[in-house]
């Protein structure tokens, strides 16, 4: 999704069909049942990890929309690892954070391998992505302009113009909806032969399973959920849960005499920054950058296991060597202009749908960005102007949300739930806003961990495995006490970008 748009900052595989190729992937049904076809998984092509051999994969049909108004069908590509050793335990369905495709290197990675000792893990990709069909694309120009206001009068006409491409090609984007992948969740159980099941998810992930346990399918018997994002959240609009993420670095900074020290007003300091960016003419690869590449250069180290940088980021940018923060904040910011992204492949075009519906959630949020920036005039000048957001999903035109998109998901399903102290995208305050409403879950708080990092820390992955064991029975967490919180770097924030220009 992710207003909090974690899946872009890694390296993705992303295959994209030109737009015109749309409407031959949608099939005519009078009433759609979840079907599975084998196919040969293809993993020959595959160089980024090592294919599991014992694989299945194929796609499972199911219904475009479910409202009644479409009986067509597409397809979702699907992928199912066999358990090691039979133990008559529910499968886990993996469900993916971005929205993205899946990846060959989470088939055999350790959160999988572990899960597999005991359960088949299923694997699928979204709506509209990877290999599922039919696959979204359009063909637009890159966003240009040298102010803010320049910068969306161009993304305005790009979302436009994509809008129409693919209006024209036949694609439906009603179908591209977080509530209708949840449920694709349970249709490919059942066309896979499992009566019941479990799922785990985070991030982007955490939205789609929450509507899920939402909908109270019968198979579901228990979720863990990584990094959620619960559709109450009050920190939906990115800035907030960023100011959040700051703060907790900030009263961690405090505790330690060095820290303090050296750091003692960071949202001071970034303040500085921005007005530095704001007045000083910087530029990378011929774009001018302004506070809001600052800020999402920055809200990217934040996410990213590098963010223990972020304290000597924030120093650097307000008084370091200006030619060597240029090409940092270029590289990490550029496709993100107003909390969306440009959109051209089908990852792009997907996130842009479900980010339009489920951070307004049916209803504008300039008044809750105007609010934002007043609350923290540190980071107003990366936020305004206010309606921006509206305007590029007004352009985009979302499909209408249900009347409860913005309701708890309140449910008696055995769930766990995990965060990580300093995540600036779904913030620990969201995931003890998601146990409010869920009288059957733990919820665990890594102290030193953000979005991607410490996510398979070896503890976490096995207290996954133990609760997914038996959902019912009490979990040992006793290896969480040796959990640690973050050590971060003060200074020297130079030599972190002379070692990232000098990686291969």
């Amino acid at each position: 999704m992710d207003r909090r748009r974690v899946a872009a900052l890694s390296s993705l595989l992303l295959g994209g069909l030109c737009g015109a190729a749309y409407s031959a992937g949608l099939a005519a049904s009078e009433a759609v049942t979840p079907t599975f076809e084998a196919a040969p998984c293809g993993f020959e092509e595959a160089t980024d990890a090592t294919p599991p051999q014992d694989a299945v994969c194929g796609w499972v049909r199911v219904g475009a929309r479910r409202d009644g108004t479409d009986h067509r069908s597409l397809r979702l590509w699907v992928v199912r690892l066999p358990a090691v050793r039979s133990t008559g335990l529910p499968p886990v369905i993996r469900v993916l954070g971005g929205p993205e495709p899946m990846r060959l290197a989470y088939l055999g990675g350790a959160r999988t391998t572990r899960l597999r000792q005991r359960h088949d893990v299923v694997f699928f990709d979204y709506r509209g992505l990877g290999r599922s069909e039919p696959r979204l694309s359009c063909r637009v120009d890159a966003v240009s302009g040298d102010t803010t206001d320049a910068r969306l009068a161009s993304k305005l006409r790009q979302y436009a113009e994509c809008h129409r491409q693919l209006e024209d090609a036949g694609a439906d984007l009603d179908a591209i909806a977080s509530r209708e992948n949840a449920r694709d969740i349970d249709d490919i159980a059942r066309a896979l032969g499992y009566a019941s099941y479990y799922t785990h998810g985070g991030s982007y992930g955490s939205v789609t399973t929450l509507e899920l346990i939402r909908s109270r399918p019968e198979g579901l018997r228990a979720a863990v959920i990584g990094t959620p994002l619960p559709p109450n959240s009050p920190l939906h609009d990115t800035v907030g849960s960023f100011a959040s993420a700051l703060a907790r670095i900030q009263d961690h900074c405090n505790r330690t005499p060095s820290c303090a020290r050296r750091h003692p007003d960071l949202a001071g300091t970034l303040a500085k920054a921005m007005d530095r960016i704001d007045r000083t003419p910087l530029h990378h690869d011929g774009r001018r950058l302004l506070p809001s590449d600052l800020f999402n250069a920055l809200w990217s180290l934040m996410a990213m296991d590098d963010y223990v940088w972020v304290p000597s980021a924030i120093e650097f940018a307000a008084h370091g060597d200006a030619g060597a923060l240029a090409p940092w904040i270029g590289a990490n910011s550029v496709g993100w202009d107003f909390f969306l992204p440009e959109p051209g492949d089908a990852f792009s075009i997907v996130n842009a749908t479900v980010n339009c519906q489920d951070i307004a959630r049916g209803r504008p949020i300039a008044d809750d960005m105007r609010a934002a920036a007043e609350r923290h005039p540190h980071l107003a000048r990366a936020i305004l102007p206010a309606d921006a957001f509206d305007r590029l999903c007004a352009a985009w035109r979302p499909s209408p949300v249900p009347a409860d998109a913005r309701d708890p998901v309140s449910s008696d399903l055995p769930v766990l739930l995990f965060s990580l102290h300093f995540d600036p995208v779904t913030p620990p305050e969201d995931a003890r806003l998601a146990k409010a409403s869920l009288p059957n879950a733990i919820l665990l708080e890594h102290p030193g961990g953000t979005h991607v990092s410490r996510v398979l820390d070896t503890c976490l992955v096995e207290m996954e495995a133990a609760f997914l064991a038996d959902p019912d029975a009490p979990l040992d967490s006793a290896c969480t006490a040796q959990w640690q919180p973050a050590e971060f770097v003060l200074d020297a924030f130079d030599a972190y970008l002379d070692a990232i220009e000098a990686a291969p």
